[in-house]
């Protein structure tokens, strides 16, 4: 959320938002095409992460010291 606010404190869409919304949503696209920055500096945005664990850290094997 930190970063998302520096960018609409710089007025600068870093993130790349505008190019998700053009692929995703080509017709909300196309609402606030000509307005993209003021639609950016307004939009209330909600952050969801999905996440998997790949691999707990554990070791299956010892592992082998050498003196």
């Amino acid at each position: 959320m930190s970063t998302i606010k520096q960018a609409k404190k710089l007025d600068s869409e870093f993130i790349g938002f505008m190019q998700k919304l053009h692929q995703v949503n080509p017709d909300a696209w196309q609402e606030v095409e000509g307005n993209w920055r003021v639609a950016f500096q307004e939009a209330e945005i909600e952050v969801v992460v999905e996440s998997t664990v790949l691999n707990t850290g554990k070791i299956s094997k010892k592992l082998e010291l050498k003196e």
